[in-house]
């Protein structure tokens, strides 16, 4: 029979919810939009597997022509059904088979984490954020609203990675993670948006016969999501990978409430400094104490708090790092503002020589509560002198001359939380928590002669970071109602006090890469 078939075409295309619903006469139960019906088998044990394959392919297309029929195998096979990638193989995508009862678990969960993707697929999107070009590469944020593991979601998953760039303005990735461009060896990006998965893909493209900087073909190679490029570094993973206790974290309580920053007031985020952070977080009863806060806010899982639980690497880690929406990543490497050329300057030239061959970080807002700074390592042009077996068009190191330290590319040096967001940490931690915004704006970074001479700024000139939060921190002229500020009452040190924290910016000397940042003002 196939009247299995032909009733999962009919409730897949018939607005089920309708005034009246044709064929069964049913009225009164009409609700805005169109409510149909999609239907996933799983085939065990057993022969006739056609039926469920016909009926799911009926009862699962996505209709691209307009005809509510799935006369187009695009509509109903994009994804290869064994690894759930892209790429047709001839089944319908939701349609499921477990040959044995050891397999059967597998296709069931496979099943229903599909059918949670799907129903999600209006904000599971991958989203390309922001971008910035420095030298030889492209550093690239985006974010998942939601993502799957099974039947465990996540949400609002924040990715920063460096790409390189060659002369003929391609984006590459680093495809056999030697960190030197080879364009034979790295193969040319184009991102697009793949309906079927929900998300942003990257279509590769060959650069072999010949390697000349145009791809060999308009047909990719190869398409992947966007967190499976092979780049240069990719931030999120890295630091999923890093052990909460080793991060640095920094932050400034205004303990006197002059609006300054003095000696001893820019301190570690860590629960050795909770005495002292405790009234700024608003703890309340457990799990929401100030070292929960603060261990959750460094990485830790904590029972009863959000969970950011996913696999890397064939291990279970928390991903720490929240969604970069408008906080487009900023490149800081070699001074670039050469005012000693422009104007001649002269007292800029021995800032110029003393950090010609510093560091190249990124920093990179997100709404974990914080500024990230993420090491890029130190870039070379041309040809490396010191192979001979292939040509290269720029590479990254690890080391350089101004180097203290050797941390791998893409490794957290850093992260800053501004005090006016203490307040704010504990929506992060709740297990209901939807979304908020905390360090949202791009960063501004300058050379400018403000310092006192000295070693570290040579004639007073050194580099700094203006951040702000775009819409994150509390309003203070926004209807009381609507967005009240965030006014904290507490004991801060000198008996009970209520404190208002607004929106700011915040400034920080970033001069040296090797040494951990210092707070100006905010």
């Amino acid at each position: 029979t196939h009247y299995l078939d032909d009733v999962a075409l009919w409730a897949h295309t018939t607005d089920l919810r309708q005034a009246t619903i044709p064929v069964i006469n049913e009225t009164g139960k009409d609700l805005p939009g169109h409510q149909n019906l999609t239907l996933y088998t799983v085939f065990a044990f057993g022969n006739g597997s056609d039926l469920l394959k016909e009926a799911s392919k009926a009862g699962g297309f996505e209709d691209s022509n307009g005809n509510n029929l799935p006369d187009l195998q695009a509509e109903w096979d994009q994804l290869n059904n064994s690894t759930r990638a892209l790429g047709a193989d001839g089944l319908p995508d939701t349609y499921f088979e477990a040959p044995d009862a050891a397999q059967l678990k597998d296709e069931l969960l496979a099943a229903i984490t599909s059918i949670l993707q799907r129903s999600a697929s209006g904000t599971s999107a991958s989203v390309v954020a922001s971008s910035s070009t420095g030298e030889g590469a492209i550093y690239q944020s985006f974010f998942y609203p939601s993502e799957f593991e099974g039947a465990n979601e996540l949400t609002w998953l924040g990715y920063t990675q460096g790409l390189f760039v060659d002369a003929f303005g391609n984006i590459r990735e680093d495809s056999d993670g030697d960190g030197k461009l080879i364009y034979a060896n790295d193969k040319i990006i184009e991102t697009r948006y793949a309906p079927t998965l929900g998300e942003t893909v990257a279509d590769l493209f060959a650069d072999v016969s010949p390697a000349d900087g145009q791809a060999d073909s308009t047909t990719p190679v190869g398409t992947v999501a966007l967190r499976d490029v092979a780049a240069l570094w990719e931030a999120g993973k890295r630091l999923a990978l890093t052990d909460a206790s080793s991060r640095t974290l920094l932050t400034w309580v205004d303990s006197d409430n002059d609006g300054r920053v003095d000696s001893g007031e820019q301190m570690a985020f860590t629960t050795a400094n909770a005495t002292t952070l405790s009234p700024y977080l608003r703890p309340g009863a457990a799990p929401f104490t100030a070292d929960n806060i603060i261990n959750f806010i460094r990485g830790v899982q904590v029972t009863g708090l959000r969970n950011r639980q996913l696999t890397v690497n064939g291990s279970l880690k928390v991903w720490k790092m929240g969604d970069p929406i408008h906080s487009t990543p900023a490149i800081v490497g070699p001074p670039r503002e050469r005012y000693d050329v422009i104007y001649g300057d002269g007292s800029y030239t021995d800032y110029f020589v003393k950090y010609k061959d510093r560091r190249r970080v990124v920093y990179a807002g997100a709404n974990d509560g914080m500024l990230h700074a993420f090491n890029s390592g130190f870039y070379h042009k041309g040809d490396d002198p010191g192979t001979t077996t292939a040509i290269e068009h720029g590479w990254f190191t690890t080391t350089g001359a101004s180097a203290a330290s050797t941390p791998p590319l893409g490794e957290e040096l850093w992260g800053f939380i501004p005090q006016e967001l203490l307040p704010h940490l504990q929506w992060l931690t709740r297990p209901d928590y939807t979304h908020v915004y905390y360090v949202d704006l791009k960063p501004k970074v300058a050379d400018v002669r403000i310092f006192t001479p000295d070693a570290a700024h040579p004639n007073g000139w050194g580099t700094i970071l203006i951040g702000g939060f775009r819409m994150g921190g509390s309003c203070g002229n926004c209807p009381a109602g609507e967005a009240p500020p965030m006014s904290v009452t507490a004991d801060f040190g000198s008996g009970s006090e209520t404190r208002t924290f607004y929106s700011a910016y915040f400034v920080l000397d970033i001069t040296d890469p090797e040494q951990d940042p210092t707070l100006l003002w905010s």
